[in-house]
């Protein structure tokens, strides 16, 4: 089984290698545990265990609320029907 360790990136993040990848690429390496209670490696997260941010794109976010918001929007009364009953006072007396 590979040997982990826990590496301190340039970019406040901390990652899981293995041992000979980080001595060879000169990495720093930081005393943390690197793999979890099964001996699985940890995942990359930043300096205070939170996991690192999703990359997602403004134009991305603002198509995902406009679907959201074209789908919320009730259909106009032109478009609906109401079986024959009067939707306003004014049509049942016409």
């Amino acid at each position: 089984m590979t040997d982990f360790v826990r590496v301190s990136l340039p970019n406040g993040h901390e990652a899981t290698f293995g041992r000979a990848y980080a001595e060879a690429n000169d990495l720093d390496v930081i005393d943390a545990p690197a793999t979890n209670s099964r001996g699985l490696p940890l995942p990359a997260s930043r300096k205070d265990g939170r996991p690192a941010k999703r990359k997602t794109s403004v134009s991305k976010e603002a198509a995902k609320k406009a679907a959201n918001k074209k789908s919320e929007t009730p259909a106009s009364a032109d478009e609906s029907t109401n079986g024959g009953v009067a939707a306003t006072p004014e049509e049942a007396t016409k």
